[in-house]
């Protein structure tokens, strides 16, 4: 879980659903998530399940130069 800052809210949300389609597409992947808090609008979760250890290792190696 992770805290947005609200004046960046607009352009964040467009962001990360966009950047979000890579991952969902890769080999692996089950769900990609993104949630945000019915209570606080601020308060966001990405929730993912991979099919392997291996897979989840691909998907981190290929953010690493984020």
């Amino acid at each position: 879980m992770f805290a947005q800052n609200p004046a960046g809210r607009g352009s964040w949300t467009n962001a990360s659903s966009l950047s979000f389609a890579p991952s969902r597409a890769e080999q692996g992947c089950i769900n990609y998530d993104l949630h945000r808090s019915t209570e606080d609008p601020e308060l966001w979760c990405v929730y993912e399940n991979w099919r392997s250890a291996d897979d989840l290792a691909a998907h981190f190696e290929l953010l690493a130069p984020i």
